[in-house]
């Protein structure tokens, strides 16, 4: 998979991976670091958020989650480095 990380100093700031062929609109998902995805997600479900994408070690070695907050805008929870 091909993906194009942006600098503005010594560490990538923002990333982006191509569509391709996939059936998908165009879209974003911001990035938020946290210290424990798995945690936030589970407070986010609490706070009437959902979890569409839980912690898995096959998903970037369990380091993230994707949450949507009641009214659908999706935010993804990531543990750097990974």
């Amino acid at each position: 998979m091909q993906y194009i990380l942006t600098r503005t100093g010594p560490g990538p700031v923002a990333g982006v991976v191509p569509i391709g062929g996939r059936p998908i609109k165009p879209n974003w998902l911001p990035y938020v670091r946290v210290n424990d995805p798995a945690a936030v997600a589970a407070r986010a479900e609490q706070l009437g958020g959902r979890v569409i994408v839980r912690p898995s070690p096959e998903i970037r070695k369990g380091s993230v989650a994707v949450i949507v907050d009641p009214s659908g805008a999706a935010i993804a929870l990531q543990k750097w480095p990974f």
